[in-house]
């Protein structure tokens, strides 16, 4: 901290105010001038710009030396005919975060020397482990403004306007001052003499979290309707007020809006991960830039998107209008482009900033219907000096593009440490991007700078309204409210019924709207505008007109009929803020015209249906009634989005009325168990139960979806189902099923621990069947290794079956890695196998069993292939028809039942069948599974895991006797057997499943300390902080004894990783390779060029961090854990610990994944205590699963990320 804090102190004063003349710091050089159009050729040589296809990143620290901005200015490259120019510069601005201009033409800046940590003071929250730094010293952090930029990019003076601010970020010229964000709160802050600067601030809107200070809020945004638009940043959570006591609260992600004096804010989108940029186009759409969801998103109102585990509305996750990432998941900053000093194909798309790739990229913007599709071009900006971080990006009233530079060596605030001596904290530049080239392009070709709107009068204010520029038109807009009210109403009902601009109707009509001068023939005028574009706005219109009048509505409904699909949207979106009885049935209508691939128009219509469906007078009205009728499948769907009884009876209607397809019944019976009132639930399950018909599968999928549902709504409501599920349990546990012959997973030879790698799978044959099911190794991943073992059966004479698959590419022998083999029972020998035909086609085999006819023997599928490609296999179609896989088992139905619910009614039956030696094997086990649920043990647990490793008469009849009647000697006995025999990597993952509760915690360092087992298990993070989690801080100096003299984990892993790295190379390897191991060991927890889950952070771009950083997140996961993804150990109860990410809660339940990708659903009232941790969800032990080979070419592909195509 001493070192932290003298560095900020070494930062210096900022100069206060600054005129042209005076001279200037030499770092902040004046730029090379302009000052007539040049050639391309010399525009090209002088100031070295040439087009780049792609970007490089930037290592994760930079090693070069910063430059000067003169310097720095020479390594940028550009498409032809476009010219950077330096507009601020240290020693005159610090690091800038946020960037806007007022209507007089100054650009305005928040920067900051404290960043990334604040200063002490009021609303500063605790710190965590990651951003724990804070400044023993008053805020220092500014908000600049520049006024009189001139034709080379050079302000004619800096002043500054604020200097007491803690890491600002958002801002937004207002009518009474400038609003600015500064932790905790955004602030209005008012220069009352004219000096220049602000001498007052008052609190708008607070507070805003800020643990992690790198989003907090950001991009203030004021709009042509009056609100100020902002987004909400990573990690944190603000509950927000405003003047009039509407509250909301944020976390991690959201965009808002709220009113410049403090009367309200409003959310707009939920979801997003750390939002920063926005920008809207010239009808109105807004977009915002994102990390780690989307880079860039089309926000539609209401509209929930995509974050790490959160959960969508009950509609889905709104639309996304992007599929490439742009080598990064560190996007900031956006920006659309409508003016005419660029060239035409630079207008209508957007900009974005890439610090982590050091670009400003560029989308072309395509439209399906009303939805955008963005189309990647080439980096519009890349620069040679690693030290460029564009954040963010703003259109000047100028047509230029002015980019704030957060110049540093270091823009990772989870790659490097935050106190990384690299780390700058004073450097910041600001550029200001023109096109000077031929004006056949299209371009103006003028370079001048801002214009000052601030000295036109009323009359020329209207006339910017028709301003090509959509900066200019809104500043204008804005500025016609701010000074002349409702004296500009006449002027401005003239330009709706005599401008040929339609840019400039529009902005009339949101002015006359907000002065309360739109009167209803300028309405209706409005409404047969010929233009697309004024309809459209009219739309948004009366999407915030409070209350409607009838004329509103049908305006409304003319509009969604529009032929225009822009102007049908917006109309969808405002009757979507006024449901009617009236707008059910034309909503509908209008759902059912609209084409599949307009995204973001069917996602607003089923908004607006949704909201209908909340009310519940609608849902009772006789127009609703008809219109379901005729759309019941659509409305039921929709009113999964409305938590509300109203939407959960008429979910209900729907199932009693209609046969709903199997996989559509489970989440709308949820929704009914979950909101539906008491006498509903009861009619409701007397009806699912009469329907005795039902084949048992569907029975049990009924059920499983009422539990969930019941369980999210929490108190004793899962009560309601429980005699229902605990009869059915029964019933599938005592059915006959005579002939069924049970499988296993079973460990490979060598190992403890059993894999579940084979699923079922439908596959095609050879004879031309392409129904039947196979059990098939190819869906867990190429990689994965494990082996399937039947039970018993008399052999007959003649035996048969289907198999597919492959062992090894085509062109190279056969090995006997992967295949099918019949062994003998009782003494294990091997009888016949056969291998894969290599071929992904089923083929018949058949073998003559004569000689063994009568004896008893069982089939084991083996893949021991872990290669990546070619390494499965699929076997099927038994001749033996009790082999073959079930697409339901009623035993696994019946355990699961009774796991979910505790139907402890079911222990005689299930204490029958787990002593019963003559039922299958596989029965028994997952009987004993439900046994141990009803009474925990994690040492039995443990041992169960490992009995199908056992001959049935031996080790396993023993340990499933202990289950039904414990003895603590003999199961200690067994474990102690266990432990002894096996190898480092299963023990580690036998101690794990011990250190579960207290005996077992206790049972594991009793045999450490016996010397039964490596006391090397408890340098591993997660065994030892599960064993002091359930033993107590006690337990802790028991550890250390034991572990004395033992290498510490973190040695043993500074050394692989110094071996690994020493071994690395990406010569030979290949993009295949390493995402097939990627799919085989992260894509359970991390989504990496579209493939994966998104539990963990998204991997793409991860390359920029280097091959040693990666190999630290790699091997080392405990090393670098953002906060973020921090795993959480909860204490149930029962007294079980259960370690894993929380991803969300959904009404009455926690939903934690642990770290093989499953969630973990659990009651808050099982919950008896739950801590976070500074461990990572990824386990420790990578480098020992991971072969070197492996590790190599997963490596190696990360760091390709790191690069686009081409590069």
């Amino acid at each position: 901290m001493a070192t932290m804090a003298s560095r900020q102190a070494s930062a210096g004063g900022y100069v206060q105010t600054q005129n042209r003349s005076q001279q200037r710091s030499r770092d902040c050089p004046r730029p090379f001038l302009m000052h007539k159009p040049l050639t391309r050729a010399c525009v090209a040589l002088i100031i070295a710009v040439s087009c780049s296809e792609t970007s490089t990143a930037a290592p994760v620290v930079v090693e070069t030396d910063p430059l000067s901005p003169e310097e720095q200015r020479e390594q940028f490259h550009l498409p032809d005919g476009f010219e950077i120019q330096l507009v601020a510069c240290e020693p005159d601005i610090g690091q800038p975060m946020n960037l806007s201009f007022d209507a007089a033409g100054r650009l305005w800046v928040t920067h900051s020397i404290e960043y990334p940590y604040p200063a002490d003071g009021e609303g500063v929250e605790p710190r965590d482990d990651r951003f724990s730094g804070v400044g023993d010293h008053e805020p220092r952090d500014r908000l600049t403004v520049l006024t009189g930029i001139g034709a080379d990019g050079r302000p004619a003076e800096i002043t500054h306007f604020r200097s007491d601010l803690n890491i600002p970020i958002g801002v937004a010229p207002a009518r009474d001052g400038t609003i600015v964000f500064s932790i905790p709160n955004i602030w209005l802050c008012r220069d009352a003499d004219g000096d220049g600067t602000a001498e007052t601030r008052d609190r708008l809107y607070g507070t805003f979290g800020n643990v992690d200070t790198h989003g907090m809020t950001n991009s203030f945004t004021r709009w042509i309707d009056g609100w100020i638009y902002a987004c909400h940043g990573f990690r944190n959570t603000s509950t927000i007020t405003g003047a009039d006591g509407h509250s909301i609260t944020m976390n991690s992600g959201n965009t808002f809006r709220f009113r410049e004096d403090g009367s309200r804010v409003e959310q707009i989108t939920w979801g997003q991960v750390n939002p920063f940029g926005l920008t809207f186009d010239p009808w109105g759409n807004k977009y915002s830039a994102d990390c780690h969801s989307r880079p860039l998103t089309c926000l539609i109102r209401e509209g929930y998107y995509s974050s790490f585990g959160k959960p969508h509305d009950g509609l889905g996750f709104a639309p996304d209008m992007i599929a490439h990432d742009h080598g990064s998941t560190g996007i900031c900053g956006a920006q659309w482009y409508a003016a005419e000093q660029f060239p035409l194909e630079y207008r209508g798309g957007i900009f974005l900033c890439n610090p982590v790739t050091g670009a400003v990229q560029r989308d072309r913007i395509e439209w399906r219907g009303s939805s955008p599709w963005a189309v990647e071009q080439p980096d519009f900006i890349t620069c040679d000096d690693g030290w460029f971080r564009p954040v963010d990006v703003q259109l000047g009233p100028d047509g230029a593009l002015y980019i704030a530079d957060f110049y540093n060596a270091v823009i990772g605030h989870y790659e490097a440490p935050l106190d990384h001596p690299r780390r700058d904290r004073e450097k910041g530049r600001i550029w200001r991007v023109v096109y000077t080239g031929m004006e056949e392009s299209g371009s103006t070709g003028e370079v001048a700078g801002p214009p000052d709107l601030t000295q036109l009068d009323m009359t020329a204010l209207v006339e910017k309204l028709a301003d090509p520029n959509i900066t200019v038109r809104t500043l204008a807009t804005n500025l016609l409210h701010d000074r002349f009210g409702r004296a500009a109403g006449k002027p401005l009902r003239d330009v709706v019924v005599t401008s040929d601009s339609p840019e400039q109707r529009a902005h009339a009509s949101w002015l006359l709207f907000r002065l309360k001068e739109l009167d209803p023939f300028t309405l209706e005028l409005l409404a047969g505008d010929p233009s697309d574009l004024v309809r459209t706005h009219l739309a948004r219109i009366l999407s915030e007109t409070d209350a409607w009048q009838d004329e509103d509505r049908m305006r409304a409904l003319r509009l969604l009929v529009d032929p225009e699909p822009m102007v049908r949207r917006a109309a969808a979106a405002a009757i979507a803020r006024h449901p009617s009885t009236q707008t059910v049935a034309p909503l509908v209508e209008a759902f059912h015209s609209v084409p599949k691939d307009d995204s973001h128009l069917r996602h607003t219509l089923r908004i607006a249906l949704r909201n209908h469906i909340a009310d519940a007078e609608i849902v009772a009205s006789e127009s609703f009634a008809a219109a379901f009728e005729d759309y019941a499948e659509l409305l039921a769907h929709v009113a999964l989005g409305a938590p509300t009884p109203g939407a959960a009876s008429l979910i209900a209607r729907y199932l009693e009325s209609t046969a709903a397809p199997v996989g559509q019944r489970p989440e709308l019976i949820s929704h009914v168990a979950r909101y539906g009132n008491s006498a509903l639930l009861d009619e409701f399950i007397n009806r699912l139960r009469s329907s005795a018909d039902r084949p048992a599968a569907d029975v049990y999928a009924d059920l499983l979806a009422l539990i969930d549902g019941f369980q999210s709504r929490g108190g004793r409501s899962s009560d309601r189902v429980a005699p229902w599920a605990g009869e059915f349990a029964i019933e599938q546990l005592e059915q006959s099923d005579e002939g069924r012959i049970g499988w296993i997973d079973a460990p490979l030879p060598g190992r403890t621990i059993a894999a579940h790698i084979f699923s079922i799978q439908r596959r095609p044959s050879a004879d031309g069947d392409a129904r039947s099911l196979f059990f098939s190794s190819l869906p867990a991943g190429e990689q994965q290794t494990g082996l399937l073992r039947s039970g018993s059966f008399v052999l007959p004479p003649r035996f048969s079956f289907f198999i597919a698959g492959h062992n090894g590419v085509p062109d190279k022998p056969p090995q006997p890695n992967n295949r099918i083999q019949l062994v003998e029972s009782e003494s294990g020998e091997l009888l016949l196998s056969a291998l894969p035909p290599r071929n992904d086609t089923a083929q018949l085999v058949e073998w003559d069993l004569s000689a063994h006819s009568g004896k008893t023997g069982r089939i084991e599928i083996i893949d021991g292939d872990d290669d990546d490609a070619f390494a499965w296999l699929a076997v099927g179609r038994f001749s033996v028809d009790g082999l073959n896989p079930q697409a339901y088992s009623p035993v696994d139905a019946a355990a699961d039942l009774i796991i979910r619910l505790r139907l402890a009614s079911a222990s005689p039956v299930l204490s029958r069948i787990v002593l019963d030696n003559e039922a299958r094997l596989t029965d028994r086990l997952r009987c004993a599974n439900a046994l141990l649920a009803l009474n925990p043990d994690a040492r039995l647990s443990t041992l169960l895991g490992t009995a199908s490793a056992r001959h049935p008469g031996e080790t396993a009849e023993r340990i499933l006797s202990q289950v039904v009647s414990p003895d603590g000697e003999i199961i200690r006995n067994e474990l102690s057997k266990v432990l002894q025999t096996a190898t480092a990597a299963s023990q580690r993952q036998l101690a794990i499943a011990l250190a579960a509760d207290h005996r077992g915690a206790e049972t594991l360092l009793q045999f450490v300390e016996a010397g039964r087992v490596s006391p090397r298990v408890l340098t591993d993070p997660l065994i030892a902080e599960r064993v002091t989690t359930i033993l107590g801080s006690e337990s802790a100096a028991r550890i250390e004894s034991l572990t004395a003299g033992v290498p510490s984990a973190s040695e043993e892993i500074d050394r692989l990783i110094a071996e690994r790295l020493a071994e690395f190379s990406t010569e030979g390897t290949s993009p295949e390779q390493g995402r097939a191991v990627f799919k085989k060991h992260c894509a359970a927890c991390h989504q990496f060029a579209g493939e994966g889950k998104k539990v963990g952070p998204q991997l793409d771009g991860i390359g920029v961090r280097g091959p040693n950083r990666l190999l630290e997140d790699l091997l080392d996961p405990n090393r670098n854990v953002d906060a973020a993804f921090r795993t959480t150990a909860v204490v149930t109860t029962e007294g079980r610990v259960i370690t894993g990410l929380k991803l969300r809660e959904e009404g009455e339940i926690v939903v934690i994944v642990n770290n093989k990708g499953e969630e973990v659903r659990l009651a808050k009232s099982e919950i008896e205590e739950q801590s976070d941790s500074p461990l990572s969800l990824m386990p420790s032990n990578l480098g020992e699963v991971i072969p070197p080979e492996d590790l190599h070419e997963l490596l190696a592909e990360l760091l390709r990320s790191s690069t686009k195509p081409g590069d």
